[in-house]
């Protein structure tokens, strides 16, 4: 069981970076698309960064109890 929840607690922070890393992306992009004069596709992009880094935050929380709940993992 041991090595089931540190598979789980590794994919987990994986999913973080991969979030996060996707989110910055998109809020640069979203930067450089409005200095280009494309205010809504930025904003739109803006929109989905923010998505990623709520993905990024819940994922924190689950890894947060997961480490609570089985400390030895």
């Amino acid at each position: 069981m041991r090595e089931e929840v540190r598979q789980v607690m590794d994919l987990t922070v994986e999913g973080i970076i991969k979030d996060e890393g996707y989110a910055r992306e998109l809020a640069e992009a979203a930067y450089w698309t409005e200095h280009d004069g494309h205010a809504a596709v930025a904003e739109d992009m803006r929109h989905v960064s923010r998505q990623y880094r709520i993905r990024g935050t819940k994922k924190r929380a689950k890894l947060a109890l997961l480490q609570r709940a089985y400390p030895e993992a």
